[in-house]
């Protein structure tokens, strides 16, 4: 879980692609991840808020590990 850099009332649910100090590639363009931050994604692209929207998000708005989702069953 991560909050939100655009709107810290609001928690995501992502993956962390990059860690700090790494080099990502979206959409065949490279970001490097400053220290301190992370690259998150979600898992649809097409509709998700993530890095590619916002850039990278710094570790101190990181909440927690998710261990399972039991809603919405896929």
């Amino acid at each position: 879980m991560v909050k939100s850099p655009v709107n810290p009332k609001v928690e995501l649910c992502k993956r962390i692609i990059a860690l700090p100090g790494e080099i990502t590639e979206v959409d065949g363009e490279q970001f490097y991840v400053p220290e301190g931050h992370v690259w998150v994604e979600g898992d649809n692209k097409r509709q998700s808020m993530d890095s590619r929207n916002f850039g990278p998000v710094p570790i101190s708005l990181l909440q927690g590990r998710v261990a399972a989702r039991l809603w919405p069953i896929f």
